[in-house]
């Protein structure tokens, strides 16, 4: 990649791109680079603009310094967009809709990758009429729950942590914490988690079970999807949340041979310390430089 000239990145100011979603309106944001590649960036459900939103300003602004473009957007029922909120699971279904637009609008990019936080990292995983008009994918902590795992990184990750914080001795011994409740939610997820509730199955496998509240059962779609997929994944794990940990959790447990065919094209990294939207300036350069790191490899021509 050569030098982008400053001159031409001043000058590439971000473009609003008229969407219909499923015949919704909403707007979309491009931020033009200087090479053929583009990401479409995927955010999860509800957000604030403190947390994913502010993240991906800050991700297509650091995209365009690479030379790189990027498009961010809102579903409908959030933000700028019309209509009713929906779940990640129909967001992936709106996706092919999404990309087609956007390649239709910027004829110049010829490699689209796909970003996603959370959910919208789910979402991506879950369309196979998607996948293949991608070049790569970048995920960052996908939503992976299920009851047995969930439980499992509640007692391994949650407490553990929690016992090694300050701030949970100093609620117990000032009275401002309610130690036997818990206690109560601890023996609970311990139990859960060592019961086996959730067998493995006659292929060797999880049997994933949702936990409450979860309308389908979207992981064996979303691992088989993932396994199947050919081109470069970027997984990074944000080292202090739940949900990361629940995700490397899943992955940890999968047969060896579904393991080995998901690591075959993917790129597994740890953001040091980082929350879930790596909102720390020094958890977010990291991540930047962990993206930085997998474009460089896998599309430096």
């Amino acid at each position: 990649m050569t030098e982008p000239s400053q001159l031409a990145l001043e000058h590439s100011k971000p473009k609003l791109l008229p969407l219909s979603i499923a015949g919704n309106r909403s707007l979309g944001i491009f931020v033009e680079g200087q090479s053929d590649i583009a990401v479409l960036l995927v955010s999860g459900g509800a957000q604030v603009r403190a947390g994913s939103h502010r993240m991906q300003q800050q991700l297509a602004s650091y995209l365009q310094q690479q030379q790189i473009s990027s498009l961010r957007f809102d579903f409908p029922g959030y933000g700028d967009a019309e209509g009713q909120p929906a779940d990640f699971i129909q967001h992936a279904q709106w996706l092919p809709e999404i990309l087609t637009a956007a390649q239709q609008a910027q004829p110049q990019i010829r490699r689209w990758l796909l970003f996603g936080l959370c959910d919208g990292a789910s979402a991506i995983l879950l369309n196979q009429q998607l996948l293949p008009q991608t070049a790569g994918l970048i995920l960052l902590n996908p939503w992976c729950r299920a009851e047995q795992n969930h439980a499992k990184t509640m007692v391994r990750f949650y407490y553990w942590q929690r016992l090694w914080s300050a701030e949970f001795w100093q609620k117990l011994l000032s009275g401002r914490s309610q130690p036997l409740q818990s206690l109560q939610q601890f023996l609970q997820y311990w139990w859960q988690a060592r019961a086996n509730l959730n067998p493995k199955n006659a292929n060797g496998s999880p049997d994933l079970q949702p936990t409450q509240g979860s309308n389908q059962q979207f992981l064996p779609a979303m691992l088989h999807n993932w396994q199947q997929y050919a081109k470069p994944v970027l997984l990074a794990l944000s080292e202090n949340d739940l949900t990361a940990q629940e995700c490397a959790s899943l992955l940890a447990e999968l047969p060896a041979t579904q393991r080995q065919q998901i690591a075959r094209h993917t790129t597994t990294k740890t953001v040091a310390k980082a929350n879930h939207t790596c909102s720390d300036a020094t958890h977010f350069l990291q991540l930047q430089r962990v993206i930085k790191d997998w474009l460089l490899q896998n599309f430096s021509q």
